[in-house]
């Protein structure tokens, strides 16, 4: 989960004036339409939202440190300000049910003074302190996501600023242990986690788009071949390129997202997606985003993923457009049904084909550059 920062201010502005730019070639999508619902509270972006059930989620946002909780399938929302959680500003959340969510955030204003994790035994109501991580040798540190393969078995995800770091449970949160990852880059982050099931997870590397997999519930970690051929600056050499998202429907079928940057225009990257349908043993570049109108000349990347089954999956950028798919990744239609193309996408959880939730801040607000609204898709 990306942390919003000074950086995706500073594109606001941009965004705003080339969204109109942007060629649009595919115009046969055809899916459920979303429907706006109005954040409650000071109306402050949700950075992450996560359901443990079709009518049950619970989001959080990163400025205020506010909890959003939904029992009517994300049609209306509940806010709480736990008194325990004041400065906390959050990153991810992970739900597996009503008994048990687990939050991620840092302590303090930026540059933040630690990292930690809490925990809620009752949806989200109420959180006690899990982990803390305090701030040793960069301001940087940071956690970014969650998952748990089992009810006992968690991972926690971050950057030290010098390199990636993952965190592991066994015992629902109750303590900690660091996990080693193979072949870390330096000044590395390790992104979005997902467990398919109680015994696979992958995990994604921020600054080198490498991917991990666990066999053994996050125990020990493997680095998968992944495509490298996929620059759109053909005539650049040493093209950076990173994957910040990561969801998998079933053991097999995942879908990894990130974005590939100009090496000399600062600030200019393509989105791109790559699609495993064999857990992993190979990956295909599925459908370019640039022959879906998505190609741009500013920064744009994919920031939220949900895959619900093993053959549907739905994609969120940077700059507020939506891509589905039904066929495990081989094609991908537009979804020209949102509400607003002046958005970016920050977070998605789709319980099924038919019923999503999406995270979006403003591109234009109406009062502040924290602004946001909450997407609902279903039948």
């Amino acid at each position: 989960m990306r942390r919003i920062n000074a950086f995706t201010f500073g594109l606001i502005a941009t965004v705003a004036l080339l969204l109109s730019l942007l060629s649009v070639t595919n115009s046969s999508a055809s899916v459920q339409t979303w429907r706006v619902v109005s954040i409650p509270g000071d109306h402050d972006a949700i950075i992450g939202v996560s359901c443990y059930s079709a009518v049950n989620c619970v989001g959080v946002s990163e400025f205020s440190g506010q909890i959003s909780i939904s029992n009517t399938s994300g049609n209306t929302w509940t806010e709480i300000h736990p008194k325990n959680l004041g400065g906390f500003a959050f990153t991810s959340i992970k739900c597996l049910s009503n008994k048990f969510c687990l939050a991620t955030g840092q302590i303090g204003s930026l540059p933040s003074i630690g990292a930690a994790i809490y925990s809620s035994h009752n949806g989200g109501i109420n959180w006690k302190f899990s982990l803390k991580v305090p701030v040793r040798h960069s301001s940087k540190f940071q956690l970014n996501d969650a998952n748990c393969p089992t009810k006992n078995i968690c991972l926690v995800s971050g950057t030290t600023g010098a390199k990636g770091v993952l965190y592991r449970t066994i015992n629902s949160g109750k303590s900690w242990k660091s996990v080693v990852l193979p072949k870390q880059p330096p000044n590395g982050s390790i992104q979005a986690i997902a467990c398919p099931s109680s015994t696979v997870c992958y995990t994604v590397q921020g600054s080198e788009a490498l991917v991990y997999k666990s066999v053994d519930s996050g125990l020990s970690w493997k680095t998968l071949n992944v495509p490298n051929n996929f620059n759109f600056y053909s005539s650049e050499k040493d093209t950076p390129t990173g994957l910040d998202a990561i969801s998998c429907g079933s053991e097999n079928f995942c879908v990894a997202g990130g974005y590939i940057a100009h090496p000399k225009l600062q600030g200019t990257t393509q989105p791109i997606k790559w699609v495993t349908t064999n857990g992993g043993i190979s990956w295909y570049f599925s459908n370019s985003f640039a022959s879906t109108g998505a190609k741009s000349t500013f920064a744009v990347n994919v920031h939220g993923i949900s895959c619900s089954t093993s053959h549907d999956c739905t994609i969120g950028l940077s700059y507020g457009q939506l891509y589905a798919t039904s066929d495990a990744g081989r094609s991908w239609l537009r979804d020209r049904n949102i509400p607003s193309p002046n958005n970016n996408v920050l977070s998605l959880n789709c319980t099924s084909a038919a019923h999503c939730i999406a995270t979006v801040i403003s591109i234009f607000p109406q009062k502040s550059f924290t602004s946001g609204e909450i997407w609902v898709r279903s039948k």
